[in-house]
């Protein structure tokens, strides 16, 4: 009997510590992106706007904050659908990037969106698209 009482006694203390270390962690957000590269391959201008879809998720225990959103061209374009995240949500992220911006720019290209949040250890975070911007007459 007195070996159940200790093991009940243990358990119950080891409950406690565990809920107070929990509870004395810093409450903060972390932002994860689905992907932080990604290649869009070949990209034809005939089709005009290319568009993807991402999402950006909030693994912290505080929440996300979507502080602004920009990127390294006028020809690309990004919007979230959400500005605050719940812990363990996430939200779409729409990049867009459109080949008639600069018309007669053909070849490798990489575009960056950068994103700025209320993470504590990654305030800005990064997504790199790169691809390939067929000539307009031997687009398929």
């Amino acid at each position: 009997m007195k070996w159940n009482h200790k093991v009940l006694l243990f358990a119950a203390f080891a409950a406690v510590l565990m809920i107070a270390v929990y509870a004395s962690m810093p409450k903060a957000p972390k932002i994860m992106l689905s992907a932080t590269s990604f290649d869009a391959g070949d990209i034809d201008p005939a089709k005009g706007i290319w568009e993807k879809k991402f999402s950006i998720r909030n693994e912290g225990n505080a929440p996300l904050i979507i502080e602004g959103i920009s990127t390294s061209c006028g020809c690309t374009k990004a919007k979230a659908a959400e500005e605050k995240i719940k812990p363990g949500k996430e939200t779409e992220l729409n990049v867009t990037y459109d080949p008639s911006t600069h018309p007669g720019l053909t070849g490798r290209i990489e575009r960056i969106v950068y994103i700025s949040s209320n993470d504590p250890e990654n305030p800005e975070t990064e997504l790199k698209i790169t691809g390939n911007v067929l000539p307009l007459e031997n687009a398929k």
